[in-house]
């Protein structure tokens, strides 16, 4: 996950282009309020977006196709060769007035930040989608003829 600023547009680059960060970018008033949640809920770590979350869990139960997926990104999707940083841009503020980055429009939300935050909402909208899975898991099999309507096997009469 990536911050949502103009963070590449003030680095040097020696790549012909403005670096990019893969995947999907945050806004930064969604960070920031994890980063107050944070401070005010202290805990060893408390990732924001949902690779966040499922980045290190990919990583210890296949870590080989995490390396895959990290080497098979193309150059064009690291660095925007339509834009060079000036020479300038490093050491000064540009005079655009832009604080977010010119590749696209953050996400205002993050579900998986939002339940860490609201751990008793998320539970039941768990809960509740869990409910209506089942109940079309159901449905589904009573049309299909497996159960009958008292949730026995169809076919072993």
């Amino acid at each position: 996950s990536a911050i949502d600023t103009r963070f590449f547009d003030h680095a040097k680059s020696e790549m012909g282009g403005i670096g990019k960060a893969p995947g999907p970018q945050y806004a930064p008033e969604v960070v920031a309020d994890a980063i107050l949640y944070a401070a005010a809920h202290p805990k060893r770590d408390f990732p924001v977006g949902a690779s966040a979350v499922i980045g290190p869990i990919a990583e210890q139960l296949a870590p080989g196709a995490v390396d895959r997926t990290a080497t098979a990104l193309r150059l064009e999707d690291l660095v925007d060769f339509g834009h060079q940083p000036t020479a300038h841009s490093v050491s000064e503020v540009p005079d655009e007035g832009e604080e977010r980055s010119r590749f696209g429009h953050g996400r205002r939300y993050s579900l998986s930040t939002s339940a860490q935050i609201h751990p008793g909402i998320a539970t039941v909208v768990t809960a509740a989608g869990l409910a209506v899975a089942s109940g079309l898991v159901m449905t589904a099999l009573l049309a299909a003829g497996v159960l009958d309507r008292r949730g026995r096997d169809a076919g072993s009469r």
